[in-house]
């Protein structure tokens, strides 16, 4: 685990001159991978930003202690470099609310451009390390993940490259 918050500060390090900038009207989407105490977590989201407000849907599959459970969640976040936000939803076997506070760090990929655009109404791909403090039934329970997402925004010109509505 101290691995993995060292890699984080050193993305931050990294991209924090460069950040991927304020996304205008624009949708993410993509599954996250995750390591939660004894278990682990799969889940994709589907996320609109406008300029630095995200919100996300977030279907989400948790196995603790050998243990699963799907989850419906939503997450606010705001985002200026890095993601920081809470989230709150439910537990449908565990009959349950679950809530949660996140951060992330969104990295641009080298896959971006003309050559995303031909196949998908996306524009540019990254990966977003994570950190997401979950609380359910009285506990506290830490998440470090990955997200992999792609974007209709262009980071690189700071401007809409182009609208999923349109394609």
């Amino acid at each position: 685990m101290k691995i993995y918050i060292l890699l984080i500060f050193i993305t931050i390090t990294l991209f924090a001159g460069e950040g991927i900038g304020e996304p205008f009207h624009d949708i993410s989407v993509g599954p996250s991978f995750g390591y939660i105490n004894n278990g682990y977590s799969a889940s994709f989201e589907l996320s609109h930003t406008y300029r630095i407000i995200t919100s996300s849907l977030v279907l989400r599959y948790i196995d603790i202690d050998e243990k699963d459970d799907y989850a419906i969640q939503y997450e606010f976040c705001v985002w200026e470099f890095i993601n920081l936000g809470i989230g709150i939803g439910y537990l449908l076997k565990n009959e349950t609310s679950i809530s949660n506070l996140f951060i992330g760090i969104p990295v641009p990929m080298p896959i971006h451009g003309e050559s995303l655009k031909k196949v998908s109404p996306f524009y540019i791909f990254y990966i977003e390390p994570y950190y997401r403090l979950n609380y359910f039934n009285d506990n506290y329970i830490n998440e470090f993940g990955l997200l992999f997402k792609v974007t209709t925004y262009d980071y690189k010109n700071k401007r809409k490259k182009n609208n999923i509505y349109d394609w």
